[in-house]
């Protein structure tokens, strides 16, 4: 299986809930969990949905995800 946030093939995957939809589960390895890593693509939706709130602005500006620059086009409607 892949990881959820660094999409690696990984032994060591663990299901935990995302910090930021409680109700989604993630399976991250030992080494996002470590990092409190969440998927580019949740904290896209997350801020989508509720605002670039404190959450949201933590992730981003400490690059807790894998991949390309979160724009803010891509959060603001």
């Amino acid at each position: 299986m892949t990881c959820s946030s660094c999409n690696k093939q990984r032994a060591d995957l663990h299901a935990k809930k995302s910090r930021l939809k409680s109700d989604q589960m993630l399976y991250l390895c030992s080494e996002c969990i470590q990092k409190k890593m969440e998927p580019r693509y949740l904290v896209i939706m997350y801020g989508r949905d509720k605002g670039i709130d404190a959450k949201v602005v933590d992730i981003i500006k400490n690059r807790r995800y894998v991949g390309e620059d979160i724009l803010a086009k891509e959060i603001l409607k």
